[in-house]
Protein backbone atom coordinates (compact mmCIF):
# COMPACT_ATOMS: atom_id res chain seq x y z
CA UNK A 1 0.00 0.00 0.00
CA UNK A 2 1.26 3.49 -0.69
CA UNK A 3 2.86 4.99 2.30
CA UNK A 4 0.67 6.83 4.41
CA UNK A 5 -2.85 6.14 2.45
CA UNK A 6 -5.71 6.17 4.57
CA UNK A 7 -7.84 3.46 4.24
CA UNK A 8 -11.73 3.64 4.91
CA UNK A 9 -12.82 0.39 3.63
CA UNK A 10 -11.86 -3.01 1.92
CA UNK A 11 -13.52 -5.07 -0.66
CA UNK A 12 -12.40 -8.45 -1.38
CA UNK A 13 -12.95 -11.25 -3.67
CA UNK A 14 -11.88 -14.55 -3.24
CA UNK A 15 -11.47 -16.08 -6.42
CA UNK A 16 -13.24 -19.61 -7.17
CA UNK A 17 -11.58 -22.88 -5.50
CA UNK A 18 -8.55 -23.86 -8.18
CA UNK A 19 -4.78 -24.75 -8.00
CA UNK A 20 -3.62 -20.96 -7.99
CA UNK A 21 -6.23 -19.24 -5.64
CA UNK A 22 -6.01 -15.77 -5.54
CA UNK A 23 -7.10 -12.94 -3.73
CA UNK A 24 -8.08 -9.44 -4.99
CA UNK A 25 -8.28 -6.44 -2.24
CA UNK A 26 -9.72 -3.10 -2.78
CA UNK A 27 -8.79 -0.47 -0.56
CA UNK A 28 -11.43 2.61 -0.56
CA UNK A 29 -10.39 6.25 0.57
CA UNK A 30 -12.62 9.81 0.41
CA UNK A 31 -15.24 6.94 -1.71
CA UNK A 32 -13.04 6.05 -4.15
CA UNK A 33 -10.70 3.37 -5.30
CA UNK A 34 -7.28 4.25 -4.51
CA UNK A 35 -5.37 0.96 -4.70
CA UNK A 36 -5.90 -2.99 -5.90
CA UNK A 37 -4.10 -5.66 -4.51
CA UNK A 38 -3.76 -9.06 -5.63
CA UNK A 39 -2.92 -11.70 -3.23
CA UNK A 40 -1.56 -15.30 -3.55
CA UNK A 41 -3.79 -17.47 -1.16
CA UNK A 42 -1.38 -20.99 -2.18
CA UNK A 43 1.97 -21.85 -2.76
CA UNK A 44 1.34 -22.87 -6.72
CA UNK A 45 -0.34 -18.78 -6.82
CA UNK A 46 2.93 -17.13 -6.07
CA UNK A 47 4.32 -17.86 -9.40
CA UNK A 48 1.49 -16.36 -11.06
CA UNK A 49 1.28 -12.92 -9.10
CA UNK A 50 4.79 -12.73 -9.45
CA UNK A 51 4.78 -13.02 -13.41
CA UNK A 52 2.02 -10.77 -13.89
CA UNK A 53 3.86 -7.80 -11.79
CA UNK A 54 6.70 -8.53 -14.28
CA UNK A 55 3.89 -8.00 -17.49
CA UNK A 56 2.83 -5.04 -15.81
CA UNK A 57 6.40 -3.96 -16.23
CA UNK A 58 6.79 -4.77 -19.14
CA UNK A 59 3.78 -2.79 -20.74
CA UNK A 60 4.58 -0.09 -18.50
CA UNK A 61 7.95 0.86 -20.40
CA UNK A 62 5.88 0.08 -23.87
CA UNK A 63 4.33 3.32 -23.12
CA UNK A 64 1.29 2.64 -23.77
CA UNK A 65 -1.38 2.69 -20.69
CA UNK A 66 -3.83 -0.03 -21.47
CA UNK A 67 -3.06 -2.12 -18.33
CA UNK A 68 -3.05 -1.33 -14.78
CA UNK A 69 -0.44 0.51 -13.58
CA UNK A 70 2.06 -1.57 -10.92
CA UNK A 71 3.15 0.42 -7.86
CA UNK A 72 4.52 -2.46 -5.64
CA UNK A 73 5.61 -5.87 -5.55
CA UNK A 74 6.30 -7.98 -2.09
CA UNK A 75 5.27 -10.52 0.03
CA UNK A 76 2.92 -10.58 3.35
CA UNK A 77 2.68 -13.60 5.59
CA UNK A 78 4.89 -15.81 2.87
CA UNK A 79 2.44 -15.16 -0.01
CA UNK A 80 3.49 -13.20 -3.33
CA UNK A 81 1.38 -9.99 -3.57
CA UNK A 82 1.64 -6.90 -6.07
CA UNK A 83 -0.35 -3.44 -5.87
CA UNK A 84 -1.66 -1.42 -9.02
CA UNK A 85 -3.54 1.71 -9.48
CA UNK A 86 -7.31 1.05 -9.65
CA UNK A 87 -8.90 0.86 -13.42
CA UNK A 88 -12.28 2.74 -13.26
CA UNK A 89 -14.28 2.76 -16.02
CA UNK A 90 -17.78 1.19 -17.76
CA UNK A 91 -17.14 -2.68 -18.72
CA UNK A 92 -16.52 -3.80 -21.83
CA UNK A 93 -18.74 -5.43 -24.09
CA UNK A 94 -19.61 -9.50 -24.73
CA UNK A 95 -19.15 -8.93 -28.83
CA UNK A 96 -16.17 -8.04 -30.40
CA UNK A 97 -15.84 -4.48 -31.61
CA UNK A 98 -12.74 -2.80 -33.99
CA UNK A 99 -11.40 -2.12 -30.81
CA UNK A 100 -11.08 -5.24 -29.88
CA UNK A 101 -9.50 -6.19 -33.17
CA UNK A 102 -6.85 -3.13 -32.39
CA UNK A 103 -6.18 -4.05 -29.02
CA UNK A 104 -5.05 -7.96 -29.71
CA UNK A 105 -2.92 -6.42 -33.03
CA UNK A 106 -1.43 -4.13 -30.78
CA UNK A 107 -0.46 -6.89 -27.92
CA UNK A 108 0.61 -9.15 -30.62
CA UNK A 109 3.44 -7.09 -32.23
CA UNK A 110 4.56 -5.85 -28.99
CA UNK A 111 7.41 -8.25 -29.85
CA UNK A 112 7.19 -10.23 -32.59
CA UNK A 113 9.23 -13.49 -33.90
CA UNK A 114 9.06 -16.10 -36.41
CA UNK A 115 10.01 -19.82 -35.76
CA UNK A 116 9.82 -22.96 -37.52
CA UNK A 117 6.82 -24.17 -35.78
CA UNK A 118 8.56 -27.65 -34.70
CA UNK A 119 11.49 -25.24 -33.19
CA UNK A 120 9.44 -22.71 -31.97
CA UNK A 121 8.83 -22.13 -28.00
CA UNK A 122 5.38 -22.49 -27.98
CA UNK A 123 6.14 -26.36 -29.14
CA UNK A 124 8.62 -26.71 -26.92
CA UNK A 125 6.57 -25.44 -24.08
CA UNK A 126 3.77 -27.90 -25.04
CA UNK A 127 6.18 -30.69 -25.12
CA UNK A 128 7.80 -30.31 -22.04
CA UNK A 129 4.29 -30.36 -20.09
CA UNK A 130 3.08 -33.18 -21.51
CA UNK A 131 6.42 -35.05 -20.76
CA UNK A 132 6.69 -34.05 -17.44
CA UNK A 133 2.96 -33.55 -16.23
CA UNK A 134 1.43 -37.00 -17.30
CA UNK A 135 -0.79 -35.10 -19.22
CA UNK A 136 -0.87 -36.99 -22.09
CA UNK A 137 -1.78 -40.23 -20.54
CA UNK A 138 -4.85 -38.60 -18.32
CA UNK A 139 -6.44 -36.56 -21.38
CA UNK A 140 -4.83 -38.34 -24.58
CA UNK A 141 -6.56 -35.77 -26.82
CA UNK A 142 -3.43 -33.39 -25.61
CA UNK A 143 -0.84 -35.18 -27.57
CA UNK A 144 -3.21 -36.71 -30.28
CA UNK A 145 -3.73 -32.51 -30.74
CA UNK A 146 -0.15 -32.04 -30.71
CA UNK A 147 0.82 -34.82 -33.29
CA UNK A 148 -2.17 -33.38 -35.64
CA UNK A 149 -0.35 -30.01 -35.57
CA UNK A 150 2.84 -31.35 -35.56
CA UNK A 151 1.88 -32.96 -39.13
CA UNK A 152 0.44 -30.02 -40.30
CA UNK A 153 3.05 -27.25 -39.58
CA UNK A 154 6.35 -28.61 -38.46
CA UNK A 155 8.16 -27.27 -42.06
CA UNK A 156 6.60 -23.75 -41.92
CA UNK A 157 7.86 -20.75 -40.41
CA UNK A 158 5.00 -18.79 -38.44
CA UNK A 159 4.96 -15.79 -36.27
CA UNK A 160 4.13 -15.39 -32.85
CA UNK A 161 3.71 -12.56 -30.44
CA UNK A 162 1.99 -12.15 -26.75
CA UNK A 163 -1.71 -12.94 -25.86
CA UNK A 164 -3.30 -12.25 -22.82
CA UNK A 165 -5.09 -15.24 -22.74
CA UNK A 166 -7.73 -14.33 -20.74
CA UNK A 167 -9.57 -11.86 -23.18
CA UNK A 168 -13.06 -11.49 -21.72
CA UNK A 169 -15.87 -9.30 -21.29
CA UNK A 170 -15.01 -9.06 -17.52
CA UNK A 171 -11.59 -8.51 -17.77
CA UNK A 172 -12.36 -5.51 -19.97
CA UNK A 173 -13.04 -1.94 -19.35
CA UNK A 174 -13.89 1.43 -21.77
CA UNK A 175 -11.61 3.90 -19.95
CA UNK A 176 -11.55 7.27 -21.99
CA UNK A 177 -12.49 5.99 -25.20
CA UNK A 178 -9.93 3.21 -24.75
CA UNK A 179 -10.06 -0.31 -23.97
CA UNK A 180 -8.20 -1.31 -20.96
CA UNK A 181 -7.35 -5.17 -19.63
CA UNK A 182 -7.19 -6.33 -16.01
CA UNK A 183 -5.98 -9.08 -15.11
CA UNK A 184 -2.09 -10.06 -17.03
CA UNK A 185 -1.04 -13.15 -14.81
CA UNK A 186 -1.89 -15.71 -18.11
CA UNK A 187 -0.50 -13.58 -20.19
CA UNK A 188 2.80 -15.20 -22.51
CA UNK A 189 4.81 -14.46 -25.21
CA UNK A 190 5.19 -16.74 -28.11
CA UNK A 191 2.11 -17.53 -28.81
CA UNK A 192 0.02 -17.50 -32.20
CA UNK A 193 -1.96 -14.56 -33.59
CA UNK A 194 -5.90 -13.71 -32.73
CA UNK A 195 -5.50 -16.07 -30.00
CA UNK A 196 -7.22 -13.40 -27.57
CA UNK A 197 -9.95 -13.05 -30.22
CA UNK A 198 -10.51 -16.48 -30.30
CA UNK A 199 -10.37 -16.89 -26.62
CA UNK A 200 -12.97 -14.05 -26.51
CA UNK A 201 -15.73 -16.08 -28.49
CA UNK A 202 -14.74 -18.92 -26.98
CA UNK A 203 -14.25 -18.88 -23.39
CA UNK A 204 -18.40 -17.01 -23.18
CA UNK A 205 -19.67 -20.14 -25.03
CA UNK A 206 -18.05 -22.40 -23.24
CA UNK A 207 -19.44 -21.10 -20.10
CA UNK A 208 -22.92 -21.10 -21.26
CA UNK A 209 -22.15 -24.45 -23.80
CA UNK A 210 -23.18 -24.97 -26.87
CA UNK A 211 -20.46 -24.40 -30.39
CA UNK A 212 -18.08 -21.55 -30.75
CA UNK A 213 -19.30 -18.88 -33.44
CA UNK A 214 -15.92 -17.87 -34.63
CA UNK A 215 -16.44 -14.49 -37.13
CA UNK A 216 -13.56 -16.59 -39.61
CA UNK A 217 -14.28 -14.19 -42.11
CA UNK A 218 -13.28 -11.12 -40.45
CA UNK A 219 -10.49 -12.76 -38.68
CA UNK A 220 -8.96 -13.73 -42.32
CA UNK A 221 -9.00 -9.87 -42.98
CA UNK A 222 -7.24 -8.92 -39.56
CA UNK A 223 -4.49 -12.24 -40.48
CA UNK A 224 -3.95 -11.39 -43.99
CA UNK A 225 -2.97 -7.43 -42.01
CA UNK A 226 -0.70 -9.06 -38.97
CA UNK A 227 -0.06 -12.32 -39.74
CA UNK A 228 -0.39 -13.03 -43.08
CA UNK A 229 1.69 -16.64 -43.10
CA UNK A 230 -1.49 -17.72 -41.14
CA UNK A 231 -3.98 -17.06 -43.59
CA UNK A 232 -5.72 -19.58 -44.87
CA UNK A 233 -4.62 -22.33 -41.73
CA UNK A 234 -7.76 -20.97 -39.56
CA UNK A 235 -8.40 -24.60 -38.57
CA UNK A 236 -4.38 -24.98 -37.15
CA UNK A 237 -5.22 -21.59 -35.48
CA UNK A 238 -7.86 -22.97 -33.79
CA UNK A 239 -6.29 -26.13 -32.80
CA UNK A 240 -3.09 -24.62 -31.72
CA UNK A 241 -5.58 -21.65 -29.02
CA UNK A 242 -7.52 -24.64 -27.98
CA UNK A 243 -4.73 -26.90 -27.15
CA UNK A 244 -2.84 -24.28 -25.30
CA UNK A 245 -5.78 -23.79 -23.07
CA UNK A 246 -6.49 -26.89 -22.72
CA UNK A 247 -3.11 -27.55 -21.18
CA UNK A 248 -3.46 -24.94 -18.82
CA UNK A 249 -6.47 -26.46 -17.36
CA UNK A 250 -5.96 -29.72 -17.57
CA UNK A 251 -2.77 -29.13 -15.37
CA UNK A 252 -5.03 -27.36 -12.77
CA UNK A 253 -6.96 -30.59 -12.80
CA UNK A 254 -4.33 -32.69 -12.20
CA UNK A 255 -2.30 -30.48 -9.61
CA UNK A 256 -5.95 -29.82 -7.54
CA UNK A 257 -8.14 -32.69 -8.53
CA UNK A 258 -10.75 -31.86 -5.38
CA UNK A 259 -11.33 -28.85 -5.98
CA UNK A 260 -12.95 -26.86 -9.54
CA UNK A 261 -15.21 -28.05 -12.08
CA UNK A 262 -14.43 -29.68 -15.69
CA UNK A 263 -16.80 -27.64 -17.62
CA UNK A 264 -14.43 -25.78 -19.43
CA UNK A 265 -11.69 -27.80 -19.81
CA UNK A 266 -14.65 -30.45 -21.24
CA UNK A 267 -15.41 -28.12 -23.78
CA UNK A 268 -12.20 -27.25 -24.65
CA UNK A 269 -11.52 -31.20 -25.12
CA UNK A 270 -14.07 -31.63 -26.68
CA UNK A 271 -13.46 -28.87 -29.49
CA UNK A 272 -10.58 -30.34 -29.70
CA UNK A 273 -11.56 -33.49 -30.69
CA UNK A 274 -14.26 -31.75 -33.50
CA UNK A 275 -11.28 -30.14 -34.99
CA UNK A 276 -8.25 -32.80 -35.35
CA UNK A 277 -10.62 -35.34 -34.97
CA UNK A 278 -10.89 -38.67 -32.44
Amino acid sequence: MAPGLRVEGVVVYVGTPGAYRKAVLGFWEGGAARVVVKLALVPAADPWVVWEARVLERLKDSGESLAPKLLRTGQYAERAFHATEPVTGSPGPSRLTQAHFAYSAWLFGLEPSRHLWAESPLFGEWLADLSQKGLSRVFPTLERSLIWLEERLSRLVLSFGWAHRDFVPWNTRWVGGRLLLLDWEMARPHRPPAYDLLHFVSMQTALRGGSARIPWQVLRVWLELHAPEWAGLERELYAAYLLDQALYYARARLEAPEVGEDRVLNWLLGELRSVVGG
